[in-house]
């Protein structure tokens, strides 16, 4: 009966949340834990693949044949190809402090992905002269991005303060930056709904798919990364040059971005997938269903661009970011999320085959409280269908980093 279906979705929102805060409160139990440690497996060697030959060596190998203070990941690079990373960190990296950690490099980096975010999202809305300042700070932040990418690395060699704790907040991390450098590319250049969702996605996978060969074959590929960077800040820096021209020649110049960057991502999520056997691509495909479903919502008008961005960004932060994790754990992750299955489950069917919730619905034990502190005017108009991909997003990142404090220790001591 559609009389019932919004006040039981309000009652499974409750449940899902006071569930998570009573399995957070609650300890593992003995039989979590057995099952825990019957499940956790020895995973191969880690190796590294050289790019000249294709050679695939032990790391054990190659450190009894490298001179002692020599990272031997560089003998894996192509040494006729010129690393832009180095050629515009070294200078700089010299002028670090040595006293600061690099892991408040990498943070500092997190912060300003967020702010170019940001940026992207408002150019499109400012006027003339404006909007050519603000692609050309889109621009600027992201290069400053590309280079604290590389800088925390760097900083932590020179320094001799590298550890597996630095290791996995920079590819965790990652799994969030992705989605959101793509997504405000796409909105500041006024991409259609669906040219948004297949970037993203594409994007996404990419590193997914990328994570989930190193955890099963312990092989960390190489894909363009800060070369990717400096090219988008001289799209930046292109598209402000052209942006107050005619509208015609805007919207051809970035259709043919998009159809460009659509089939250099899926030719490199093709050449993924041969590397993958049975397993990997199962998990691979579980990633790509969780996002494809959610992108339905949203081409469907159920969420707002900025919404489904952080959605997507939220989804590989808790999945990908796991598959950095577990690596350097060597432990076995499963590849999926239940609760975020579920949270996938909700978000359909409230956009589907509820009706619009007023948003005060889901709190109203609550409101004579409320009033006496705020306001309730800024929920005028809110729906539930409207906040749910917010309170999805929230609710992982919290998850995501409770996992990552869960394990803090084991991964502190790690060498």
């Amino acid at each position: 009966n559609a009389e019932y279906m919004g006040p039981f979705l309000i009652g499974l929102l409750r449940l899902l949340i006071i569930d998570r805060i009573t399995s957070i409160v609650m300890a593992e139990t003995l039989g979590e834990i057995s099952s825990e440690l019957r499940e956790r497996t020895r995973f191969i060697t880690p190796s590294i693949r050289n790019l000249d030959t294709g050679d695939v060596y032990s790391v054990a190998e190659l450190e009894s044949k490298v001179p002692k203070g020599v990272d031997p990941q560089f003998l894996s690079k192509n040494k006729k190809r010129v690393d832009l990373g180095d050629l515009f960190c070294m200078p700089v990296v010299a002028f670090i402090p040595r006293h600061w950690h690099p892991n408040v490099i990498t943070i500092i980096n997190h912060v300003f992905n967020w702010i170019l975010l940001g940026i992207a999202f408002c150019t499109p809305l400012l006027p003339g002269h404006w909007r050519i300042g603000g692609f050309m700070m889109c621009a600027v932040v992201n290069f400053f991005c590309m280079m604290l990418d590389c800088l925390d690395g760097m900083h932590a060699r020179k320094t001799g303060q590298c550890s597996k704790l630095g290791e996995l907040l920079d590819h965790f991390l990652d799994a969030v930056h992705v989605p959101l450098v793509v997504g405000g590319i796409c909105y500041s250049l006024r991409h259609p709904p669906l040219a948004v969702a297949i970037l993203v996605n594409l994007n996404s996978y990419i590193y997914n798919i990328q994570l989930i060969v190193y955890h099963y074959k312990r092989v960390f590929i190489q894909v363009v990364g800060v070369e990717g960077q400096i090219l988008t800040s001289v799209f930046y820096i292109v598209v402000a040059s052209i942006c107050n021209l005619d509208e015609v020649y805007m919207l051809w110049f970035s259709r043919c971005i998009c159809v460009a960057a659509c089939f250099i991502s899926a030719k490199v999520v093709y050449d993924f997938i041969l590397r993958c056997d049975v397993v990997m691509f199962r998990k691979f495909i579980d990633f790509v269903m969780m996002n494809v479903l959610v992108s339905l919502i949203y081409l469907f008008g159920g969420m707002t661009t900025f919404s489904y961005v952080i959605l997507s960004a939220a989804f590989s932060f808790r999945v990908t970011g796991n598959y950095v994790m577990y690596s350097i754990m060597q432990r076995p992750y499963k590849g999926y999320d239940f609760r975020l299955n579920l949270w996938i489950v909700i978000m359909l069917w409230a956009f589907f085959l509820v009706r619009p919730l007023p948003v005060t619905d889901f709190f109203y034990p609550l409101l004579p409280y409320l009033s006496k502190y705020m306001s309730l005017s800024i929920f005028d108009g809110q729906t539930v269908q409207d906040v749910l991909p917010y309170a999805c997003t929230i609710h992982l990142a919290f998850r995501a980093v409770y996992t990552l404090q869960k394990n803090y220790y084991c991964i502190k001591h790690l060498k």
